[in-house]
Formats: structure tokens, C-alpha cells, sequence
């Protein structure tokens, strides 16, 4: 499981089934109805795996996710889902073994690092021993970046591009340079809204090799490398 990470805040929601009272700060979903600044969550039937809690916090930009149960019925284990900001669906990020068949309280965590900026949705399937399947309700957690986020990704032809965000609206230029120090191009020029994410290229017209790319706004300014493979 991953580990740790640099600054943000965040928006917690902590939820649960089997009709118990819990605190929602916000974007809670799921079944239930909503008193002043709680939610309850019920359910009609009983479950294999009655969840009793399922919260996430962010550490930096690492999501924390604990979970706890009452009791336990052919319990394979729980896939932890998560949807990254602006995705319409979820992808699993791992799995944790569950307790079997079990009447005793159980409690889980598991952590997902390098969050990027931008509101993460998180999730459990919970699979029995025959398959089945049951889902949690969904938690989320918002990451604001401070000053800029840039990184650096690489796509799957070996073409490396900047992925680029400000935790405050504001101008930002964005030039490369060669190994030598030298300009060689102006790669972007313009206004950045709040937590807006810019995937920046380098020009098609520069030779193999290493640049550096200089990010600079109103209140930061930043370097990263970028190789541009031909």
C-alpha cells in the first residue's frame, strides 16, 4: 500500500449501512435521509458483511481510508474503487482480505498516494466467497493544490508532456529550455483558474534530448525536466 505525500486540504464524509447515525460534510451519496449535518444510511435486508463505518481523510496528498465492521458472513475480502477528478467511472486501486465468517468487529485502513488536485471519489466491493458483491457508499475527498502542482507524465509512446496546477487563479508563462540554458520555446501563455489542469507538450519541432520546462506564475515558479523522444 502507498505511503505519504506533500500539502492540500480536504472534505471528509464519513458514512455507513445497517441504520447507523453518521456525520456528512460533504457530497455524501447513498440511500437515507439527511437531519441538520448528519445522514442516516439504512438498509432492508441483512448483509453478508454489516459495515459500521467507512470514512477516508487526506494526509498530504494521500487518502487514508479506515473501515470497520460488526460482523462478517463469507467475507472474501474489499476492492477499494476510486474516481479521479473528472472521470465518470471507478478503477480499483487494491484489495484487502477480509475476516471469513466472523461475529467480532473488524477494522480496516489502506492508503492511496500522489493524489493530484481536484475532488477523489472512493468506494468498497465488498466480494463473498460464492462472488457476490455488495458496494459501500462513496466518500470523497477534494485536494487543493498550494502555489502549483506540476508533473511530469509519460505517455504510452514514450512522449513525456506537463501536467500543470494552480491552487489560485492567475497568469502563468511556461517556457523550455535547453541543457545549455537557452530559450527555445514559449510552450504557454495565459490565465490559470483555480485547480484548472493544463497538459502542456513541447513543440514538435524540437530535436530529441532533455529540456527543462520553467513554469512561472503570479505567486510561484517552478522547474521540470521533460525529454522529448522522437
Amino acid at each position: 500500500q502507498d505511503a505519504g505525500g506533500a500539502g492540500g486540504t480536504s472534505h471528509v464524509n464519513t458514512v455507513g449501512f445497517s441504520g447507523m447515525l453518521v456525520s456528512a460534510t460533504a457530497g455524501t451519496t447513498g440511500g437515507g435521509s439527511r437531519r441538520g449535518g448528519e445522514v442516516t444510511i439504512t438498509c432492508d435486508q441483512a448483509l453478508p458483511v454489516e459495515l459500521t463505518g467507512f470514512m477516508a481523510r487526506l494526509d498530504g496528498t494521500s487518502a487514508l481510508l479506515n473501515w470497520k465492521t460488526a460482523s462478517e458472513t463469507n467475507n472474501s475480502g474489499f476492492a477499494v474503487e476510486h474516481r479521479t477528478p473528472g472521470s465518470s467511472g471507478f478503477s480499483s486501486r487494491g484489495w484487502t482480505y477480509g475476516a471469513g465468517t466472523t461475529l467480532e468487529a473488524q477494522g480496516y485502513t489502506f492508503s492511496v498516494a500522489g493524489l493530484t488536485p481536484g475532488t477523489h471519489a472512493f468506494r468498497l466491493r465488498q466480494v463473498d466467497l460464492d462472488g457476490s458483491e455488495e458496494f459501500s457508499p462513496v466518500v470523497e475527498l477534494t485536494v487543493t493544490a498550494v502555489g502549483a502542482d506540476i508533473r511530469v507524465v509519460t505517455a504510452s509512446d514514450g512522449r513525456e508532456s506537463v501536467l500543470l496546477t494552480v491552487g489560485e487563479s492567475q497568469s502563468v508563462s511556461v517556457d523550455a529550455f535547453d541543457l545549455l540554458g537557452r530559450r527555445v520555446a514559449s510552450v504557454f501563455e495565459g490565465e490559470v483558474g483555480t485547480d484548472e489542469t493544463l497538459r502542456l507538450s513541447l513543440p514538435t519541432g524540437l530535436a530529441s534530448g532533455a529540456y527543462f520546462v520553467y513554469v512561472k506564475g503570479e505567486r510561484f515558479a517552478e522547474t521540470a525536466q521533460v525529454r522529448i523522444v522522437r
